[in-house]
């Protein structure tokens, strides 16, 4: 039909273009503030963005607000801490100026933390002088305040800040050190919103350094107004018709194209113009899955462990020493021996850092034949996601977790993938962490105890505090809560 018509994959690639421009001309105003996109619809509109994070606009949702321990965001916070700011682009298409997300999850996030560590630090100064700074933050003067944009009617706004306070107690006691968490913060976080139509955004607008909070500035990359372009700036050659929020549901219009190979390649995409814009696409995504495959034609055995590189994501260089990450996407966690990543982080060229890997992903790699198997170096243990099978991850998760558990034993680095480096890996490495690993002093509390079983009754939040512990370090763990439940299932059996 002529909505369908009008999202097609030529205007969506062009209205992400269209505002990627506004958002690098905010950028620009604010050259000191790093550019973080939320995924995965913030993606698509910075070319080269300087972290990621992860705000689900369903925890923005009416009577749906949540502070969720399991998209904690912790990688975030030592980016703010060292630089001071960070502009967070996200968009929508639901007609609205500002996602969910960046109305209400973000300011709720904000504000949930803000007051665990206000607490935090007036309970470690207790018995101190009253208002003494722990840490460098002042409790008794740290803002505590619910900063909502005004278009959240003030009926909502009061029933989110009656239900702040349980949330903050659900932080406390999940486990997390909120001043570790925090460290270096400075100032308080507060949320501030800049759009296309913003009228204040601009080089009048405050340094950050000069304000007394920590400004998280909420880009919203789409206008509201819909246009027709006859043509549009130079990387623009063709007539093509806006569409908000293009990079939502990408699904729905991107034929297989991701944000990264899009950038990579946009200058041709777009040269190739409405007519044989697909033809580009589909070319340059079968390229990609070839290259994600690709391998020595004769099987090998893995290779040896090399020296690793603390190497952090783009803008987090120093933040935190924990924050690890190899090659192609992979990721080690902590000083666990232990590494997560999507497909190519299993392609035979980014193995020289590990001894061995279970694949949990669909796909099998050119590489893994019989070196792998028989050395017992390897193993492909494939799970179906949460919609298509119910009971795919439940199934696997005793074999998979054994061996893991046994590799790591040994004292051999593992790397756990799967095809997403999202989900199924991630439910199988908290498996991992509530079977054979037992609390202990250091940066993540936990240390390898091979067949140790969990140390108490699992509980949602235990698996939110493994959780939170892997998101702290692997900015990609999005595991979906149909996966999340069959590890609740495995270790909680209903009773026959």
């Amino acid at each position: 039909g002529v909505r369908r018509a009008r999202r097609s994959l030529y205007n969506c690639l062009c209205s992400v273009v269209w505002d990627a421009g506004f958002v690098a001309d905010a950028a620009r105003l604010r050259p000191g503030s790093p550019v973080v996109a939320n995924l995965r619809c913030g993606r698509w509109y910075v070319e080269r963005p300087e972290a990621c994070a992860y705000f689900k606009s369903a925890d923005g949702h009416h009577g749906q607000w949540g502070f969720s321990l399991a998209r904690l965001n912790a990688a975030l916070l030592p980016v703010l801490a060292r630089r001071g700011s960070c502009l967070l682009v996200d968009a929508t298409r639901s007609g609205k100026k500002f996602p969910d997300a960046l109305s209400k999850t973000v300011p709720i996030w904000c504000c949930v933390l803000n007051r665990a560590l206000r607490r935090a630090s007036l309970g470690a100064a207790e018995g101190a002088a009253e208002g003494n700074a722990i840490d460098g933050v002042d409790g008794a003067s740290w803002d505590p305040e619910l900063h909502l944009p005004p278009w959240v009617p003030p009926q909502e706004a009061e029933a989110i800040r009656g239900r702040v306070e349980g949330w903050v107690e659900g932080l406390l006691r999940s486990g997390h050190d909120v001043r570790e968490l925090c460290a270096g913060l400075a100032k308080p976080l507060r949320p501030l919103w800049v759009s296309q139509e913003s009228r204040v955004w601009g080089p009048a607008a405050p340094d950050p350094r000069e304000l007394d909070f920590t400004p998280v500035y909420l880009v919203s990359a789409s206008s509201a107004e819909a246009f027709t372009k006859s043509r549009g700036c130079e990387k623009l050659r063709h007539a093509w018709e806006y569409v908000q929020g293009a990079g939502d549901d990408q699904e729905g219009w991107a034929r297989g194209l991701t944000p990264e190979l899009f950038w990579e390649h946009h200058e041709a995409i777009l040269e190739a113009g409405p007519g044989g814009v697909q033809g580009v696409v589909d070319q340059l995504v079968r390229g990609a899955q070839a290259g994600a495959g690709a391998g020595p034609a004769t099987p090998r055995a893995l290779p040896k462990s090399s020296e690793l590189h603390l190497l952090a994501p783009q803008g987090c260089e120093g933040a935190d020493p924990c924050l690890v990450r190899q090659q192609r996407g992979m990721f080690f966690l902590y000083d666990w021996g232990l590494a997560l990543g999507g497909f190519q982080a299993g392609a035979a060229e980014a193995l020289g850092a590990v001894d061995c890997v279970l694949n949990c992903g669909l796909a099998q790699h050119a590489w893994a034949g019989s070196a792998g198997e028989e050395g017992g170096q390897y193993l492909h243990c494939p799970v179906q996601s949460g919609k298509k099978d119910r009971r795919s991850l439940e199934g696997a998760i005793p074999q998979a977790v054994e061996r893991v558990s046994s590799w790591l034993g040994e004292g051999r680095r593992v790397l756990i993938h799967c095809d997403t480096g999202t989900d199924a890996c991630v439910c199988l490495a908290i498996c991992t962490l509530l079977a054979h690993f037992t609390r202990s002093p250091g940066p993540s509390g936990l240390r390898l105890a091979p067949g140790c079983g969990p140390e108490e009754r699992v509980t949602k939040d235990a698996i939110r505090h493994r959780l939170g512990l892997i998101s702290r370090v692997y900015p990609e763990a999005r595991p979906t809560r149909a996966m999340l439940k069959q590890v609740f299932n495995h270790f909680n059996p209903p009773l026959v």
